[in-house]
């Protein structure tokens, strides 16, 4: 059998390293398996990593028995170019799109590129991004209609999909490598009169992050508490103009490895993630949770669901930087708070295993295989 991964762009972190991930799971069952880089990779050495290929010819995907897209462009772009004998094409929803379009036409989530004064509220360039916006969600809904078949990172996602196109989904959760992203023996030191290193992960200008609340509530905590706090930044992207003239950000890294992330979570005294609802999984609080480290997180579908029993982190409403200081002060004076968090972290971390994620690929996988010769 062989299993191809194609995306346009490639970069190791968020959704882009899940896809790497399925590629390494498949090969080490037996599979075929590559991903396929459309245009660019921006680490060279994983041409050479033996997972992935570089600018394919169209003979090369039509030799695969199962194609995967993680974006519905891709999609479109591929469906009517492969005929129906062709390969089985897989839609992989690792966040469905409409939820974050519609978040920056109604406002709740304004990327920084669009907040400058060509931008502004009634004026007319701004209507004209918002009818843009409109019908790009109209286009994604329709490659939802397409008959590929589907997965997803989330339950949520799953139950989204199947209510809103009739069509059956199957959920391959997202998991994390336990051997990398473990505790330390003992825990940081939450001592009130030493600074407490608040943790968060994500692109500023992602506006479905909301990096804005974390960094207002660290402002209350550095202009109002006695608690010193040192923030320490992790993004895939550059140190924006917004972060870089908040003058709140003690420390900021770009594009870290598994591993320097892993050391950076168990160094931490606290993660907080402030994502708003079109966040479609989030790995950096499941990595947190392995590591040891309280989580602060926003009331999201994706959040919710890590388990039935919603103890596992102090919950904040999106867009309320207010919550986000009181909860770190929660955990900073309430010790058996804090390791109530940290033990049920553990254990929702060791639901979301490699090895879980593993078996929900291959059935699902097998699954498509089997359904290719049925139909």
């Amino acid at each position: 059998m062989k299993v191809y991964y194609v995306i346009r762009n490639f970069g190791p972190v968020g959704g882009h390293k899940v896809m790497l991930q399925h590629v390494q799971i498949l090969k080490q069952a037996g599979i075929d398996s590559k991903l396929f880089v459309l245009k660019r990779l921006e680490i060279e050495e994983l041409a050479d990593s033996g997972l992935i290929c570089r600018n394919p010819e169209m003979h090369d995907l039509k030799d695969a028995d199962i194609l995967v897209f993680t974006k519905p462009s891709d999609i479109q772009t591929f469906y009517k170019r492969l005929n129906r004998r062709g390969p089985v094409l897989v839609h992989f929803c690792q966040g469905y799109e409409p939820i974050d379009l519609m978040a920056r036409i109604t406002e709740e989530s304004v990327p920084e590129k669009y907040q400058s004064n060509k931008f502004l509220p009634g004026n007319i360039r701004f209507k004209l991004h918002k009818l843009a916006l409109k019908r790009k969600i109209r286009k994604i809904e329709k490659i939802y209609e397409y008959n590929t078949k589907k997965m997803a990172v989330s339950q949520h996602l799953k139950e989204l999909l199947e209510r809103n196109y009739a069509q059956k989904c199957y959920h391959v959760p997202n998991g994390i490598d336990r051997d990398v992203f473990y505790p330390k023996n003992q825990s940081p030191s939450y001592h009130p009169e030493r600074k407490i290193k608040i943790l968060s992960v994500g692109a500023m200008n992602r506006g479905v992050k909301d990096i804005s609340a974390i960094m207002e509530a660290v402002g209350i905590l550095k202009n109002d508490s006695v608690i010193p706090i040192e923030f320490i930044r992790v993004s895939p992207l550059a140190l924006t103009q917004t972060e870089r003239q908040s003058e709140l950000i003690d420390r900021y890294y770009i594009g870290v490895s598994e591993l320097e992330m892993a050391q950076l979570y168990r160094e931490a005294h606290i993660f907080v993630s402030s994502s708003l609802e079109g966040e479609g999984f989030g790995l950096p609080p499941v990595e947190a949770m392995s590591c040891g480290t309280p989580c602060i997180l926003t009331k999201i579908s994706s959040y919710m669901n890590f388990d039935q029993v919603k103890d596992y982190a102090f919950f904040v409403e999106v867009h309320e930087p207010k919550q986000i200081a009181e909860g770190i002060e929660k955990i900073v004076r309430d010790e058996a708070f804090r390791q109530h968090l940290r033990q049920r972290g553990f254990e929702i971390a060791e639901n979301f295993s490699l090895q879980n994620t593993a078996n929900h690929l291959l059935a699902a996988i097998s699954e498509f295989h089997r359904t290719r010769f049925a139909e």
